[in-house]
């Protein structure tokens, strides 16, 4: 008996190689035991299928090993090459993987030789499985709108219904006489659960009016799976049973697999939405879901939330007991054709090439495959999005390092989206630090932005002149020249700050002349940021280098910078600075 309530019982005693019976028997209740590591019939059933290969395996050799203490490495190995011969290398390894775990547990651990044991603790390489990517934002949408429109149409389907049993109870003459015999069938199902002698396919039709059925699973576990965010077998897992909260929200225990041994139960709380948002909203979506499947799980008489009606094909036994079934009380593995779905409307994959060929053929776009592992994952990444990749906030329905390993990881959607998104905020960071780095001055402190002019196409001195302001001469000083050396912007009187805060003033004028000089310097200031702190050097130089770099050299070309780093020779910055300020 598994934690999710199934049953399963193997039939040891049929196997060959009696010697083995005992101490596999044994291993098995140990496994299922609740100190073991088997939680689910579904692990049961996979781990008693390798181990019984196995033992059939053992029984056709020549020289059969009768008992665990007489098996060898060599048989493990023979093994392996079997399942090699007849699937792909990864089986093969979860195969072996698979039996060295039944070597290693229980009573086998105390039979079996200790080289046998050594061997089959080994690991494949490179068998670490790679998570499916999601699906794209347009095939997610796509996927869910075709789910949601299929909901809509089971929902209408049955309020039809619904009314016209009505009116046939309260006014039955005002129905035509196709209406009336459909409602009084409707009206019999209803009552009995039980289909009427006809046609399978009209039966199918007509139950369908009354029941959930079969095609009807793919859509509403795609809608479930996108709105709760929960992994497809959880969905499957849903109980009936539920507590209503105020009108406002549904409170529900989910069942959520691989958590460790008695953490498998959880409860949620689920927004219930405002009426007509029931398909937006997890609370609204399993409340609707347990009205419309409600008739069918009377019949059932199941626990769970899921209940449909089945035609009973191959058999004249039409009681509700044959027809109406809960889909997933006895397996979750059970297969719908979800490419029948899918093909239904119409669904395709994005195209990542070009619509044609080299020819200019038009190629065909393939069908969208619906996959639920897949599906979950790009929920998501959606929700992961939206809360802007803060993962403690995204993990909902899974630890942060599972959601980043198992779903996000290896999605090559999140990553595009990551780093467009790291881009934006270097971006961001780069122009904050400039803004930052250029705050405008106030009173007598050094400006952070190059205000002056830059001559660009000019070899030699500043022409001489007055500017359009009527100030004096320009005056050389030690990398620019300066409009008025005794007329400071800020004062309003004769300049007295140091050369390198002439970066910084609107005075200051740079042509091609200066650029040997602007490169020397460039390189002294990058030589003293191995002599100070970061800060230090950063309120020392940090504005002059800013101007040279951001706003002084890229507008020259490389060709006028090269042929001036050519002719750089000392920058004279140790003759600006006082001698107290030299690193």
């Amino acid at each position: 008996m598994g934690e999710d309530g199934r049953s399963l019982v193997v039939p040891v005693g049929a196997l060959p190689l009696e010697g083995w019976h005992r101490p596999l028997a044994q291993t098995i209740v140990w496994m299922a035991a609740p100190t073991g590591t088997w939680r689910t019939v579904a692990t049961a059933r996979h781990n008693w299928g390798v181990w019984r290969d196995f033992i059939l395996f053992l029984a056709e050799l020549p020289v059969p090993p009768v008992r665990p203490d007489a098996l060898t490495v060599e048989h493990v190995k023979a093994y392996h090459a079997y399942r090699q011969s007849r699937s792909s290398e990864a089986y093969a390894w979860k195969d072996r993987q698979c039996v060295g775990v039944l070597l290693r547990s229980g009573e086998m651990k105390r039979l079996v030789p200790a080289d046998v044991l050594a061997f089959a603790r080994a690991r494949g390489v490179g068998q670490v499985p790679v998570p499916k990517s999601g699906y794209s934002d347009g095939e997610l949408h796509r996927l869910v709108t075709a789910a949601r429109s299929d909901v809509v149409a089971i929902r209408n389907r049955f309020a039809k219904s619904c009314v016209l049993i009505e009116k046939f109870r309260e006014a039955p003459g005002q129905l035509d006489e196709p209406d009336r015999r459909a409602a009084s069938l409707l009206v019999e199902i209803a009552a009995t659960g039980e289909a009427p002698r006809i046609v399978p396919k009209d039966r199918r039709e007509l139950m369908s009016k009354q029941f959930v059925v079969l095609p009807d699973l793919v859509p509403l576990l795609v809608l479930m799976v996108a709105v709760t965010g929960l992994n497809v077998e959880s969905v499957k897992e849903l109980p009936a049973a539920h507590r209503i909260l105020g009108d406002r929200a549904v409170e529900v225990e989910v069942l959520k697999r691989r958590r460790g041994s008695g953490r498998w139960h959880t409860t949620v709380t689920w927004e219930v939405g405002q009426p007509g948002r029931e398909l937006h909203t997890p609370g609204g979506l399993y409340l609707l879901l347990h009205r419309l499947m409600g008739p069918g799980r009377d019949c059932s008489q199941t626990e769970s939330l899921w209940s449909i009606w089945r035609n009973p094909t191959g058999t004249r036994d039409g009681s509700r007991l044959a027809s109406h079934v809960a889909p997933f009380a006895t397996r979750l593995d059970s297969t719908f054709n979800n490419a029948k779905w899918t093909r239904r409307h119409g669904l395709l994959a994005d195209q990542l090439s070009p619509p044609s060929d080299g020819d200019g053929v038009q190629s065909s776009a393939k069908e969208l495959l619906l996959e639920f592992n897949r599906l979950k994952t790009s929920v998501d990444v959606r929700r992961t999005k939206s809360l802007g990749g803060y993962l403690p906030s995204a993990a909902r329905t899974n630890t942060v390092p599972v959601l980043y390993r198992n779903y996000l990881r290896n999605d090559p959607y999140t990553r595009d989206w990551a780093e467009e998104i790291i881009a934006e905020a270097m971006v961001d960071a780069e122009q904050v630090a400039h803004v930052t780095a250029r705050r405008e001055t106030v009173g007598g402190k050094t400006s952070r932005r190059f205000t002056g002019t830059v001559i660009v196409g000019q070899d030699n001195h500043v022409a001489t002149g007055t500017n359009a302001e009527g100030c004096v001469d320009a005056t050389e000083a030690a990398w620019s020249a300066c409009r008025n050396p005794a007329r400071h912007p800020a004062s309003e009187k004769p300049c007295t700050v140091s050369f390198i805060d002439c970066f910084s003033c609107e005075n200051s004028v740079v042509s091609g002349h200066h650029l040997p000089q602007l490169i020397a310097l460039s390189d002294d200031l990058a030589n003293r940021r191995g002599m100070l702190s970061s800060d230090e050097w950063g309120h020392r130089y940090g504005s002059a280098w800013d101007a040279i770099h951001r706003d002084i050299l890229p507008k020259f070309t490389p060709a006028e910078v090269g042929r001036a780093r050519e002719l750089a020779g000392e920058s004279s910055l140790e003759l600006v600075e006082e001698p107290w300020e030299s690193p």
